[in-house]
């Protein structure tokens, strides 16, 4: 077993590559590893003789040989010393190249251009391989281009035994040519054959390589760590000398820093180019200059290498990452031991920076209150603070600000002391000093401190407004919603009189005798409820439909459907329904809705509908089973004291079958008011509900994204929230033929603000409300005269549950949001020759948080509308008056609107003015598609 020095050298290399593991992120592979074949995975136990196995466990190599049938990788043929009477030629193991085919075992190895190398090899043929001589070429090839350097050929005579076969130790040097890079470093069979060439004891050993290790490191004066270091990758033969030359840049030598030599001596051994053993830190040594002068650098760059032996361990310069320039110069910084203050206040243990503010909360006037101030030395070195801090620009503040030295003038690193200060302000509201703290601390001498107290009344009237303006309008949008449902009601009471029958019926049938079609006592209940339905819908015509089974001929079904149908209307007309509002038709068995084919199919088959025929409650717009248009407006307006955006987008859909209706929306309400700022509120949501013996029942969900611009005389600032609101709706017609409606909901949100108030303030809070409300409205027509009554109520109430504010030791204290409506309002509609007069009295109370406001009022609107001349364009002309209590107010208005889209939309302008002389210009934009 021959393992020469260099030999010995490579092994170490690759023990190191496989041990020193993730610490190995500087250097690229230098050397062939494993050399003979002696490292293996952890876990995988050799071969007693030999085996194929995966090249993952065998350390460093890679092979292109299919393995056995079923098997995916790379695999190699590894044998064991004396198996079939052949001797390793190194160690316990070797490989054979041609295990089952012809393939290529090798490594990625880093190559320099124009370094010298030297390899060696051990190559044996095997008897009982094709007889041809057994081939290996040794060689380099790129992983990335075409480049290719071939190092040895070795070709041997295949033996007449394996006894016979001896190895035949090749070896050599040469100048790497090709370009630098990473290549596949490795042998190659040129035979065919499945058997044969056998390979051990390899060494390919490139020149060693030295580098900086990094191009740039800093460290501090006091312990001058972190020195530029030279990373050594690879095999030195023998003791080298790297010659630096060290100057400084913005450091003084002798001053800042000594050069303690000017050369690196490297003895001769293995390098991995990352492990403390492989790095060599630059001789010099930092001074402590205990001067504040910032900052200062250090320049480093290898200037020779002097190195003996081979060439190909002789030491020099070159990139260890193989991937570019070797880091040849490095700079140091010495990074300045200097103080560093810091502060932080007792009321909350928050650090104030240097020139930021301390906010207080409300303080009660007459009454001293006292901060605690902790002085900190983050810094390494001591800190010394230059007497009692000192107080200016006091504002609101009653008497001196009463400033304690500290409890030590010097701080050492880690060290601290307080000081405390007592003031009294004078008067509520706003208040405010400065404090200045002199140190030794170059940067932040003075340390200023913006001592500042806000007004919290003022933040918790903001947050009490914005909280009341979300509750009004969440409460908005589920009246919008119970009101929408209570106008389907009335719309669709035609439709939902045939389905409510027609449930009734499939639970129900009308019984009949066989082969008759004399309706009998039994049917008294059933026939009562069905009067009594279509009572509830008495301007709407059915058609009764007559269906059987097939037990019979298609003439005699027939006729027994339709005389069955005829004794339905009659048994109807009896309890008091007009004869004209019901028509008959008897389809025998020609329309099924089920198989013949068994007793329940037929039972299905047997049965009596309600069709809707028409009706001025019957449904107009859409058809069951199918969306309606997505329909959307857009309108904007606005005044010298404000402006208003809002928008809606919307689908709906009915299904039949389910006898549900669906809509989706989302909603846009952008408001400005000079006195409050800007409040914008995006909303998005689902309602579903079904109708079913008269009674409208739904729940909706919706979710909402604010954005309020607060611009008010003592704050500015934002707040933004979201939220989520959902709840149940239901309407029910009653006997007089009104709709009653009714909801309840509730909502949770989060809302957070940035406001200034004479200091930068933030925060969040977090509430739950709940909403309630109800009216009763309907519609009667007499004659051209429209007449719709409502009158109704809607609550809501909303708390904050939760907050929180940066000012320290302070709790909010929000207003609970309070809202109530009551309202009494009849719209007459009358048409005329040329258009349609409106007139809408009303009487309403209403109250919020502003305990101020005048709750209730009446007022009238008078308008009257064109009808559409034969460009689609009409005008609308209007009056409106209201007064509350001994306040009266009254506007004017004019509307021109028009078909837009192909008649898929209407525009209309609108101006109007008050009698303050206000004016407001609208324009509105609705669409449907």
């Amino acid at each position: 077993m021959r393992f020469s020095q260099q030999n010995l050298g490579v092994a170490l290399l690759g023990a190191l590559s496989v041990f020193v593991g993730s610490e190995q992120v500087n250097a690229q592979q230098r050397a062939i590893i494993n050399p003979s074949f002696e490292q293996f995975a952890p876990g995988y136990t050799p071969p007693a003789n030999f085996e194929f196995t995966s090249d993952e466990n065998i350390v460093g190599w890679n092979s292109t040989g299919p393995g056995p049938v079923g098997t995916t990788g790379g695999f190699i043929e590894l044998w064991r010393n004396d198996n079939i009477d052949v001797p390793s030629d190194d160690g316990d193991y070797f490989v054979e190249l041609n295990g089952e085919s012809a393939v290529r075992l090798a490594q990625e190895v880093c190559l320099i251009e124009g370094e010298d190398l030297t390899w060696a090899y051990s190559h044996r043929a095997r008897a009982g391989a094709d007889g041809a001589p057994q081939q290996v070429r040794f060689d380099a090839q790129a992983l990335v281009g075409s480049d290719r350097q071939v190092f040895d050929t070795s070709s041997l005579p295949e033996p007449r035994t394996n006894e016979d076969g001896t190895w035949a130790q090749r070896s050599g040097s040469t100048v790497f040519n090709a370009p630098t890079g990473i290549y596949d470093v490795g042998f190659e069979s040129l035979t065919g054959s499945n058997r044969g060439n056998f390979l051990d004891n390899i060494s390919f050993v490139p020149a060693p390589l030295a580098e900086f290790a990094a191009a740039t490191s800093q460290g501090s004066e006091l312990t001058g760590a972190n020195l530029p270091e030279i990373l050594i990758s690879g095999v030195v033969g023998e003791t080298s000398t790297i010659t630096l030359v060290i100057t400084g840049n913005t450091a003084t030598a002798g001053v800042d820093f000594t050069i303690d030599n000017t050369t690196i001596t490297v003895p001769p051994g293995t390098y991995d180019g990352s492990s403390a053993a492989s790095r060599f830190a630059i001789p010099i040594t930092i001074i402590n200059d205990a001067v504040v002068e910032g900052d200062e650098t250090i320049d480093v760059s290898i200037q020779s290498i002097t190195s003996a032996g081979a060439p190909s361990t002789r030491l020099k310069v070159g990139d260890i990452q193989c991937a570019g320039p070797a880091q040849s110069t490095s700079t140091y910084t010495i990074v300045d031991a200097s103080p560093e203050i810091e502060i932080e206040t007792s009321n909350g243990d928050v650090v104030i920076a240097d020139g930021g503010t301390d906010v207080q909360g409300s303080q009660t006037p007459g009454t001293p209150q006292t901060i605690t101030y902790t002085i900190s030395n983050t810094g390494e070195d001591t800190l010394t603070i230059g007497g009692t801090p000192t107080i200016s620009g006091e504002t609101n503040i009653d008497g001196p600000v009463i400033v304690s030295a500290p409890g030590s003038l010097s701080l050492t690193p880690g060290q601290t002391t307080t000081f405390t200060v007592t003031f009294t302000t004078l008067a509520e509201g706003q208040f405010g000093f400065d404090i200045d703290v002199a140190s030794n601390d170059a940067d932040e001498s003075p340390y200023d401190i913006a001592v500042s107290g806000v007004d919290i009344d003022v933040i918790e009237d903001i947050l009490t407004d914005d909280l009341t303006q979300t509750t009004m309008i969440l409460s908005g949008h589920v009246s919008t919603i119970s009101r929408r449902a209570a106008d389907r009601l009335r719309v669709n009471s035609g439709q939902v009189c045939g389905n409510e029958i027609n449930e009734l019926l499939r639970a129900r049938p009308v019984q009949f005798a066989t082969d008759s079609y004399f309706i009998d006592a039994r049917n008294d209940a059933l026939l009562d409820r069905i009067t009594q339905i279509l009572n509830e819908c008495d301007s709407s015509r059915f058609l009764i439909e007559g269906h059987t089974d097939s037990d019979a001929s298609d003439s005699y079904n027939l006729t027994l459907s339709q005389n069955r149908v005829n004794q339905v209307r009659a048994a109807l007309i009896r309890r008091g329904i007009a004869d004209q509002r019901l028509q008959t038709r008897g389809y025998g068995e020609r329309r099924p809705i089920a198989t013949n084919a068994t007793e329940q199919g037929k039972a299905l088959n047997r049965r009596v509908a309600f069709v809707l025929l028409d009706g001025s409650d019957a449904p107009v717009a859409q058809s069951c089973d199918a969306g309606g248009a997505p329909r959307g407006y857009l309108e904007g307006g606005g005044t010298n004291q404000g402006a208003r955006l809002t928008g809606n987008f919307a689908s709906q859909a009915d299904s039949c079958a389910t006898g549900t209706h669906t809509e989706t929306w989302g909603d846009l309400d952008i408001t400005h008011d000079a006195d409050r700022g800007t409040l914008g509120v995006a909303s998005f949501g689902m309602s579903r509900d079904r109708q079913a013996n008269g009674i409208l029942r739904g729940r909706f969900i919706e979710g909402y994204l604010s954005k309020n611009d607060v611009e008010t005389d003592n704050a500015t600032g934002t707040i933004t929230g979201f939220g989520i609101h959902g709840g149940l709706y239901a309407s029910r017609g009653t006997a007089g033929g009104l709709i009653l409606s009714y909801y309840g909901s509730a909502a949770v949100g989060q809302h957070s603000f940035e406001l200034d108030v004479g200091a930068d303030v933030d925060g969040n809070y977090t509430y739950a409300g709940v909403f309630a409300g109800g009216s009763v409205g309907g519609e009667s027509d007499w004659g051209t005269l429209s007449v719709k009554p409502r009158v109704g109520v809607d609550v809501a109430y909303a708390e904050a549950i939760g907050s929180e504010i940066s000012v320290a030791n302070v709790e909010l204290s929000i207003d609970p949001a309070t809202y109530a409506r009551a309202f009494v309002e009849l719209g007459l509609s009358q048409d005329t020759r040329n258009g349609v007069l409106d007139f809408a009295p009303r009487a309403f109370c209403e109250t919020d948080d502003d305990v101020d406001a005048e709750p209730c009022g009446f007022g009238a609107a008078f308008a009257y509308e064109t009808h559409a001349d034969t460009h689609g364009a009409q005008w609308r002309f209007g009056v409106d008056y209201e007064a509350v209590d001994d306040r009266q107010s009254a506007s004017v208005r004019a509307a021109r609107s028009r078909r837009i889209f192909d008649n898929r939309g209407v525009t209309r302008s609108t101006v109007s003015a008050t009698d303050t002389g206000a004016l407001q210009a609208g324009q509105t934009v609705t669409f449907a598609w």
